[in-house]
């Protein structure tokens, strides 16, 4: 038996110093609910939420332009259809 281990790639740019930020996301490290992928410069992060009940991931990334954070909620189907930059 194969057990299909669902997972993705997240990536965004930091607005502070421009690096990208990159991680694959699995299934299995959402079962906490929550993940945040931080800049090596510390200036900057984003948040995965797992909402299990609605099958939805929420997204809150920083904006390169604004500099404000901004949400996108995504299907779980989507999110681990396919690779995922913002």
């Amino acid at each position: 038996m194969v057990i299909d281990s669902k997972q993705t790639t997240v990536a965004y740019r930091c607005p502070d110093c421009g690096a990208g930020v990159m991680s694959v996301v699995g299934l299995f490290s959402l079962s906490a609910d929550m993940i945040n992928l931080k800049c090596t410069c510390g200036e900057s992060h984003m948040n995965i939420v797992y909402r299990k009940s609605e099958g939805q991931m929420r997204l809150t990334v920083p904006c390169i332009f604004c500099n404000k954070p901004h949400t996108f909620n995504i299907s779980e189907k989507l999110f681990f259809s396919k690779d995922i930059f913002l």
